[in-house]
This record gives structure tokens, C-alpha cells and sequence, in this order.
């Protein structure tokens, strides 16, 4: 499956079926969902909370598109790194 990530945060994903999804913050997810409704991002059989699935027009406006994956870096870098594994 094809992912972003930042500090070991996943940021967006392309799922198995081709469902291109991003990780935002509760506010900007909320706008989000008021300008592009849908469902939420479900993977194996749970909800991925934090995600939204990017709309078929939205995909094809990359310049609005780049403004979201814009506030989803922004949002992540926020988050404080998850430790990595490796010794």
C-alpha cells in the first residue's frame, strides 16, 4: 500500500482499491468534509479516524489538492515523532 509519512506518522495513502486518503487535523477535516461530504475511511474493517477519502474532482485539481496535503504536512509536524525501532 502505497503511504506518506512524517516523524513515523502516516499522512496519506492510496488503498488497495484505489482510494487516495489524507490525514488532517479535527479542523481542517471538518472543513474539509463541508466542502467534499463522504463517508469515512475504512480499512480492514475499521474506521481510520483522521482521514479523509479525496474525491474524484478534487484529485484532478491539483492545486487545491496540493493546499490539503499542504495542511496535512503541516498538521503532522505538530505531532511529536514516534520513536523508531531501529537500534
Amino acid at each position: 500500500m502505497p503511504y506518506t509519512s512524517l516523524n513515523g506518522h502516516m499522512t496519506s495513502f492510496v488503498s488497495p482499491e484505489g482510494q487516495l486518503c489524507i490525514r488532517l487535523s479535527k479542523a481542517d477535516m471538518a472543513a474539509f468534509l463541508e466542502a467534499f461530504p463522504g463517508e469515512p475511511v475504512m480499512q480492514y474493517g475499521s474506521v481510520m479516524r483522521g482521514y479523509v477519502d479525496v474525491p474524484p474532482a478534487l484529485r484532478d485539481n491539483l492545486d487545491k489538492l496540493s493546499d490539503w496535503f499542504r495542511k496535512s504536512r503541516e498538521y503532522i509536524g505538530e505531532l511529536k515523532p514516534k520513536p523508531t525501532k531501529r537500534k
